[in-house]
């Protein structure tokens, strides 16, 4: 059963790495049993299930600038998009 908050809200959420992460096939099977919503995130685009409890976050949208800057940014859009 999935927990929901007094305003009728999901309080579950999958985070998975999307570039090391193994088994995502099965977390999204798990996430569909479960009704849980999976937040992909991953340095570039990754294939993925079109289904509305599955998102993607690509963390390396910011890596534009140089090396060090670039990872700063791109772990901040990453943490924005997480949060929001």
């Amino acid at each position: 059963m999935t927990e929901v908050d007094p305003k009728g809200r999901n309080n579950r959420l999958i985070l998975i790495d999307g570039d090391a992460c193994p088994v995502k096939e099965e977390i999204y099977k798990c996430a569909y049993r479960h009704n849980i919503p999976v937040r992909l995130v991953a340095g570039s685009y990754l294939r993925h299930p079109a289904h509305p409890l599955i998102t993607m976050v690509m963390a390396g949208d910011a890596f534009a600038g140089p090396k060090v800057e670039g990872a700063h940014n791109s772990g901040l859009a990453a943490a924005h998009a997480l949060l929001s």
